[in-house]
């Protein structure tokens, strides 16, 4: 599958077009012969590995006219968000975490109305720490993990030797 750019006035614009859609839209071109449309080789977009980003950075994508001057490619850069998009972002992580704590204070409630005298307090406890947690960095804060059972159905306070690790946000 043969990919195409449009060209005016010497820049690549809009998407990349199949060439048997480029033909049936412009069936007059000549794609031997035109200043029109160039050649398009699609890149993937490059992973977090490949191209390394912060939560405050933004993948964006770009056309490229490669060395022999008539075929353009995908070129991909990294830009730091603007205030606007880190405002954006920012709120999107502290919803999330905000939904998270609400869903382990709901799970515990429910918890704390069936727990046991041993099982009670370690609930209890989880409980007060749940509700009065804060964090400063909502793209790093670790979320304490709710009392788990272990092999033999004991439950164990998120504190316990051998718990689960807690959940970053």
């Amino acid at each position: 599958m043969n990919l195409y750019i449009q060209i005016i006035n010497n820049q690549p614009i809009n998407h990349p077009i199949f060439e048997e859609h480029l033909l049936a839209a412009y069936p007059d071109v000549d794609l031997s012969n035109t200043t029109d449309f160039a050649p398009f080789i699609r890149l993937p977009q490059p992973d977090q590995v490949t191209l390394p980003r912060t939560e405050l950075q933004v993948l964006e994508s770009n056309y490229i006219l490669m060395d022999d001057n008539k075929t353009y490619t995908d070129g991909y850069y990294v830009r730091d968000m603007t205030p606007d998009e880190i405002t954006e972002t920012t709120n999107i992580y502290i919803n999330a975490i905000n939904s998270k704590i609400n869903d382990y204070i709901e799970y515990t409630n429910a918890n704390i109305l069936t727990a046991n005298s041993i099982d009670l307090p370690i609930w209890q406890t989880y409980l007060d720490a749940i509700t009065s947690f804060t964090y400063t960095d909502p793209f790093t804060v670790i979320i304490l993990r709710p009392p788990f059972r272990d092999k033999d159905g004991n439950l164990l306070s998120y504190t316990a030797t051998g718990a689960k690790p807690n959940v970053i946000g």
